[in-house]
């Protein structure tokens, strides 16, 4: 039952992007069709893509609200480029500038929120009140704006993607599901969107809109595959929950806590680079299965987790007591290399170091 539960998962996505990819190819060759009116099925078709992340994500019992939020507004602007296809002239017209705007900003608020950065509704709602009064008092100033905040963050993104896995918050980071292959297409999409826009600019004011229409068919399925591949390589469900141990803590379990407990405490052994199991084992004189047993059956940790708790802790006091570089910190509490102490810290803490320091620094 479990190995027919793992194949329907990993079909899942195949699927899904299966029948958008073949919507599309239908929409391309069918030559009935004119560019014109072919673009609003493709807003449809997109916002049906938009549809299926959202579903997915609620259907996972994710709990990240900018992401959530970026899916149901890709929804909301995608059936509104198909309605002003064919409506041109009614709000819609109006309303798509400002949800334009909102995309990229709630990208990049979607980034902070899976990498434990607290953001605040301003960074959202004064760039899209400000695109409002754009629309309502210089229309000519849209494009321009709308082109320097696309650009700007997905070149943000990419910035903070740069340091790989280790800039996320673990804890954070399975809310939304999205590996860091996701989030940097995600970027390269938005700076893609803003490109495409630039040519259009220079093809209606160069060439008279000449090509118009099939620049926006093309960035459009191009988009439409760009968000297929997405849900491709976005895990259909959370990951799986850790299964329960085989049998509860006794009495035995706690005092070999206590011991290993009072051995760091009193010796900082978890200072030592390198330090695992087998270490641990002889020096406190404790079998190795009695001591990864009783970590795991009443921290809920591995070894390596309950050491780098103690490691974490120690760096936290220091970030906060001295003034010391933060490799000196992290040297010294026993980490090794810079990526694993980063990650660690925004596992346990669910800030980087730099952020704790500020963050004492101002209590």
């Amino acid at each position: 039952m479990k190995r027919r539960q793992k194949i329907r998962i990993a079909l899942t996505p195949v699927v899904e992007s299966a029948i958008i990819l073949f919507i599309g190819i239908i929409l391309v060759l069918d030559h009935d069709l004119h560019p014109v009116n072919m673009l609003i099925p493709v807003n449809f078709v997109l916002s049906f893509c938009f549809l299926l992340l959202l579903l997915r994500m609620l259907a996972g019992h994710r709990r990240a609200r900018f992401f959530i939020a970026l899916l149901a507004l890709g929804l909301l602007h995608y059936q509104l480029a198909g309605w002003r296809e064919l409506y041109p002239h009614t709000l819609c017209a109006r309303l798509l500038p400002v949800t334009a705007m909102a995309l990229p900003l709630l990208c990049w608020l979607s980034l902070r929120e899976a990498c434990a950065h607290r953001s605040s509704l301003l960074w959202l709602l004064a760039p899209s009140a400000l695109m409002a009064l754009c629309v309502w008092l210089w229309p000519q100033g849209i494009d321009a704006l709308l082109l320097l905040t696309w650009l700007a963050c997905g070149a943000a993104m990419l910035f903070r993607l740069a340091g790989g896995d280790s800039v996320f918050a673990a804890q954070l980071l399975s809310r939304v599901g999205l590996t860091l292959t996701s989030w940097r297409l995600m970027a390269l999409m938005l700076m893609g969107c803003a490109l495409l826009d630039l040519a259009i600019t220079v093809n209606i004011s160069w060439y008279g809109g000449a090509w118009l229409r099939g620049l926006l068919l093309t960035g459009q399925v191009g988009l439409g595959l760009a968000i297929g591949l997405a849900l491709a390589i976005t895990p259909a469900s959370p990951p799986a929950e850790p299964e329960p141990p085989a049998r509860s803590a006794d009495a035995s379990d706690e005092r070999v806590l206590a011991i290993i407990d009072r051995l760091m405490r009193e010796t900082a052994l978890y200072r030592e680079a390198g330090l695992n199991l087998a270490k641990m084992a002889r020096k406190s004189g404790i079998p190795a299965r009695k001591l990864s047993a009783a970590i795991n059956l009443l921290r809920q940790q591995s070894v390596s987790q309950y050491v780098n708790q103690w490691r974490i802790e120690e760096a936290c006091q220091q970030l906060s007591q001295s003034s010391l570089p933060i490799i000196e910190i992290m040297e010294a509490a026993g980490f090794i290399t810079k990526s694993n102490f980063n990650r660690e810290f925004l596992r346990i803490t669910g800030k980087t170091p730099s952020r704790w320091r500020a963050d004492a620094g101002r209590s």
